[in-house]
Parts: C-alpha cells; structure tokens; sequence
C-alpha cells in the first residue's frame, strides 16, 4: 500500500506493487493529514527482491531504491522508528501485509509490531 503514496511523491519504488489510479488520492490524503497535523509515517528503509518478489532479498534506503527492484517489507530502521511511535501511540491503524509472507526472511517487520504493540497493551 506504500508503494502507492510514495510514488505519489515523486519518490522511486522500483518494480513494486503501485495502484496508478490512486495516485491523486494519495496525493489527497497525505495533504488532508498534514492539513490536520496528523502524521503518516513512511518507511525510510526497505526489504528489496531484486528483479520479481522471488529474487535475492537485500536492504536499501528510501532514497535509493533500485529500479529493478521490488518493495517486499519495511527495512530494519524503519522497524525501529516504527516501535519508537507504538511506544507513544493512542491509536494505531495496522494495515497488512507489509510484506508478502511466503518466506519466513520476509515476515520479520510485522511480527515485531505485533510485539510491541501487545507489550504496549500489557502495560496499560
């Protein structure tokens, strides 16, 4: 779903999974959101498959993602930055997959929210 609003932006997203027809919405909801000073939080680091969703999996930055490759989760500073805002959410909107489950190198960022959203319920 990212891939969508970052594309949006002008931003490169590779061969990654893109709803042309929503680009203007994007557009739309980003802008509503910083209308109303609400935050949307973007990755600033992903999990790549080089080529299609099959090929080899490496970490690249926001700024340079490669245009052959295909956006497959979120990076390892994304999932800190991520936990950081759990920490300090009164809501959360979790929206799956962030990644395409069918290998297990694939499911790590959602299985860490999860975490740290269930420790964040715990101590309420």
């Amino acid at each position: 779903m990212c891939f969508s609003f970052i594309k949006a932006e002008g931003k490169p997203v590779g061969k990654s999974l893109v709803d042309d027809t929503l680009l203007k919405t994007c557009n739309q909801i980003t802008l509503d959101a910083l209308n109303n000073n609400k935050t949307i939080l973007f990755p600033c680091d992903y999990q790549i498959a080089q080529d299609s969703v099959d090929g080899d999996l490496s970490i690249c930055s926001d700024t340079h993602f490669p245009s052959n490759a295909v956006g497959i989760s979120v990076g390892p500073q994304s999932v800190d930055m991520i936990k950081s805002e759990i920490d300090k959410a009164k809501t959360i909107f979790f929206n799956c997959a962030m990644d395409l489950p069918v290998e297990k190198k694939q499911q790590r960022a959602p299985q860490i929210y999860y975490k740290q959203w269930r420790i964040q319920q715990e101590q309420q």
